[in-house]
């Protein structure tokens, strides 16, 4: 039996309260399984859909059931449909018409015991990229089934009953296009590819992209989309370009390259578009290749990995339409850090997180306050251990002498004009002391992300740590709410919404519900 959990789940009862749309879900164990999909247009979250397996039909398809809610939360639709084996990847809306990509497979998912059986079923399997175009009535408009090129024999073996991305070397992701229509991306053993979508569901174009492996990353920005590939064994952590597509017609757009004047290569932190312009920015590290490995420490943090910050506006398809500021910590002009990123503010080292844009114009880094200090216990064992010759030097060289806390979360401004500054120190819970030379350790005990709202120009960053939820304004430079993420029974998680609003979602143990609600911040 499969458990509906959290986003897997039967809708048991709904309640509408004075503030907040709110739902509540109760566990169920039967053969159904569920999952809970956001609905986004332009980048912003406009509803929600919960893709709901059935029983199965016959041997080879499943009955389906897709329910449409809006922003918050109400239901506006139900979709009853047969089909093969289904894993929805991603759900984009544009002009009342939802696009649903989905991994489609007639091996994966299946449970076949016999070896015999298992041969012949991988040699008539296949993969597919599924693309479904739905309106607000439930009617399905259009599907297009596209087979893709994997090796279905490892996948089968790695996990039979889980389509997942079903080998995709890219994974599959959709986004609307606006006024016109969809854009489909995936890249498998032959290549990546992009298809274009009208409205209803028929492909206009499509087209063979890149050519070098790495890491893409998709964005539409106005009638051109925009990919951000990471080439792969890239030394420094560099290795970022930028290049896309005219919409309309399929033209390219010339590459670009991240890196700064002097060559040094640029490491991303965000991709997005300017909420004023619309246009693609990217921004993020600069990296100093001298001191900077593949595999960073904290200690190499410390010892100058990164030189600064940048932030590159994309304005236009041409290369002189893009514009460019760079910060460096000791810049004379403008220090805030010594050479190697110490800042002056809190005498602590940035451990970054994501970036983000304001409506004013101003980038934002986001990251924690990366604190050095003498490790004295680990010392004293040092100096213990000298007697025994060999292990004294080991545990030196391994661990070193100092240690390091990852503590407040920061946000460090730069404005339109070049001027960087540690705007804020919000006070977290810190993380326990760790060896300078850890590198599997280099997480944030904490994770970051933003909401906006369009009508008020507001811009929010909700910081989760160990225990708590911060509700930070970034316009207001101040905390604005705290909730803890465990009371009691209840576990407390925050996800996006709509803007200027979260979902909050609270799970009770004890009773085996989930209870959503959207609210504002």
């Amino acid at each position: 039996m499969k458990q509906l959990i959290v986003a897997c789940t039967l809708l048991f009862f709904t309640i509408t309260g004075t503030f907040a749309q709110t739902k509540v879900f109760k566990e169920v164990g039967n053969e159904m399984s569920s999952s809970m999909r956001t609905i986004s247009q332009d980048g912003t979250l406009v509803g929600y859909l919960v893709f709901t397996e059935l029983e199965k039909a016959d041997k080879d398809s499943f009955n389906y059931k897709i329910t449409i809610m809006d922003e918050n939360l109400n239901d506006i639709g139900v979709v009853n449909f047969r089909e093969m084996k289904l894993d929805l990847r991603s759900v984009a809306f544009e002009q009342e018409v939802l696009c649903l990509s989905y991994m489609k497979s007639n091996l994966l998912g299946h449970a076949i015991k016999k070896r015999k059986e298992i041969r012949e079923a991988v040699s008539k399997g296949y993969m597919a990229v599924f693309t479904q175009f739905i309106d607000l009535t439930g009617k399905v408009l259009k599907t297009n089934t596209i087979k893709v090129g994997v090796d279905l024999a490892t996948e089968y073996r790695k996990g039979q009953l889980d389509i997942g991305n079903g080998g995709l070397k890219e994974p599959l992701r959709v986004s609307n296009i606006a006024g016109k229509g969809f854009a489909c991306f995936f890249g498998d053993d032959r290549g990546k590819f992009l298809y274009i979508y009208d409205i209803k569901g028929n492909q206009t174009w499509q087209k063979k992209i890149g050519g070098e492996e790495g890491d893409y990353n998709m964005l539409v920005s106005g009638h051109d989309v925009y990919f951000l590939l990471q080439k792969k064994d890239e030394k420094h952590g560099g290795g970022f370009y930028v290049f896309g597509y005219g919409l309309e017609d399929s033209t390219s757009i010339p590459k670009y390259y991240l890196k700064d004047k002097k060559g040094n290569p640029l490491q991303v932190q965000a991709f997005s578009n300017d909420p004023v312009s619309g246009k693609p920015f990217v921004s993020g590290k600069i990296i100093n290749p001298r001191r900077n490995r593949a595999l960073v420490t904290y200690k190499s943090i410390a010892k100058g990995n990164y030189l600064g910050l940048f932030t590159v506006n994309i304005d236009g398809r041409k290369k002189d339409s893009i514009k460019h500021v760079y910060n460096y910590w000791n810049d004379v002009k403008n220090p805030i850090a010594n050479s190697k990123g110490r800042l002056h503010a809190n005498k602590s080292y940035l451990l970054a997180g994501p970036s983000f844009k304001d409506y004013s114009g101003n980038t934002y880094f986001t990251g924690s306050a990366l604190k050095r200090r003498m490790n004295v216990g680990l010392v004293a064992a040092e100096v213990a251990t000298v007697p025994l010759v060999i292990v004294s030097p080991i545990m030196l060289g391994y661990f070193g002498t100092r240690k390091f806390t990852i503590r407040d979360a920061m946000v460090i401004k730069q404005t339109p004009d070049g001027a960087l500054s540690v705007d804020n120190t919000i006070p977290v819970l810190p993380s326990r002391g760790m060896p300078c030379n850890y590198s599997l350790l280099l997480a944030d005990n904490k994770s970051y992300y933003t909401v906006s709202s369009s009508d008020t120009k507001s811009t929010y960053l909700i910081i989760t740590d160990q225990k708590n939820i911060n509700f930070y304004s970034v316009d207001q430079k101040k905390v604005l709410r705290t909730i803890s993420r465990k009371d009691g029974n209840l576990e407390t998680y925050i996800f996006p919404a709509k803007e200027g609003h979260v979902m909050v979602s609270e799970y009770n143990k004890k009773e085996k519900t989930r209870r959503f609600s959207i609210e504002a911040i």
